[in-house]
């Protein structure tokens, strides 16, 4: 990521009117655990493209999330649904951000769990054999506290994806949250 970040670097010292040098800078300043930098990079951004693509905002999202801001990282995945609504992932992140939301009780409109199931399930729709769609449902399953249901969309999520390591972490989250933290 270091040297990832140094290339970034030096594409927006060359074309500091470049959006996309930002992007890639904001990008490899969040893989270097930096969320807040990379946030005033997808900013600048898209004050250097004002009809930026879809893909902005959910730079833009990546960093509100590492930075516990999940309403924002909410706004920003809608807005990138709203220009993309078939692009899977802002679907699986939103289901990330409203149970984050949730958990840190941040978030307290009891539509929650029916909005992060409604995004689950058209993650689902849209690429059936997604293992991250069916973690995301597994989590949405959680807000209603249908535990059977997070349970079978985890072990299909590792049925799909049998040599994620994320998989398995987010597996362990849910089955922890289950109440079976051995597994």
């Amino acid at each position: 990521p270091e040297l990832a970040l140094a290339a970034a670097e030096q594409a927006v010292a060359l074309a500091p009117n470049y959006a996309e040098a930002y992007i890639w800078r904001a990008r490899a300043l969040m893989a270097v655990d930096r969320p807040a930098e990379a946030l005033r990079e997808v900013e600048q951004a898209m004050r250097l493209n004002p009809r930026y693509p879809f893909w902005y905002p959910d730079d833009l999202a990546h960093a509100y999330h590492l930075l516990g801001r999940y309403e924002e990282a909410i706004a920003a995945h809608q807005q990138v649904l709203l220009r993309n609504p078939k692009y899977q992932f802002p679907y699986v992140y939103l289901v990330l951000n409203y149970t984050e939301a949730w958990r840190s009780q941040r978030r307290q409109d009891p539509q929650t769990p029916a909005l992060a199931l409604e995004a689950a399930q058209r993650a689902v729709a849209l690429n059936a054999s997604s293992s991250l769609a069916h973690i995301a449902l597994g989590l949405a399953a959680l807000l209603h506290k249908d535990y059977s249901q997070a349970e079978a969309k985890v072990e299909r999520s590792l049925a799909l994806n049998p040599g994620s390591v994320d998989l398995y972490a987010g597996a362990a989250s849910i089955l922890n949250w289950v109440g079976r933290p051995a597994e």
